[in-house]
């Protein structure tokens, strides 16, 4: 695992409700008293392996959290896989492993996809989502 990967999250990007792995990679839904308990880790034991870890991205995750497939495409950049959610896409460049979500706007202006930000893990997915929308949207079995 890339050291990048390894501590995966930090208490200020939690938000009650995000998906993460607990230290025996089982999925638990935080709650506002795990959010302390993630801060007073960090606060406490700067370096160690915290309680809990931001849950990677992959073709699967994607579409537990409710993404449907919509298409594959390979050019010269590599091999794209898009995942649709109304109103949001996120691209996959299987060539990298790196991931992008992008959201759509419509108005009298605008009717493309604006690209946002390059995604890492599930809790991020869920937080830019929840604050674009107001939609909370978890991992489905």
């Amino acid at each position: 695992m890339p050291k990048s990967l390894k501590y995966s999250a930090r208490s200020q990007e939690m938000r009650t409700g995000n998906n993460m792995f607990n230290r025996r990679k089982r999925v638990v839904y935080m709650h506002p008293h795990d959010i302390d308990l993630f801060y007073y880790w960090g606060v406490t034991n700067y370096g160690r392996t915290p309680p809990y870890r931001g849950i990677p991205l992959d073709d699967q995750t994607i579409k537990k959290l409710g993404f449907a497939y919509y298409k594959l495409e390979s050019d010269r950049n590599g091999t794209f896989v898009t995942y649709d959610l109304p109103g949001f896409r996120i691209l996959h460049n299987r060539d990298r492993n790196l991931f992008y979500l992008s959201f759509f706007i419509k108005n009298d202006f605008l009717n493309h996809w604006i690209p946002l930000k390059e995604v890492l893990f599930v809790h991020q997915v869920q937080n830019l989502i929840f604050e674009l929308s107001g939609t909370m949207i978890n991992l489905k079995k």
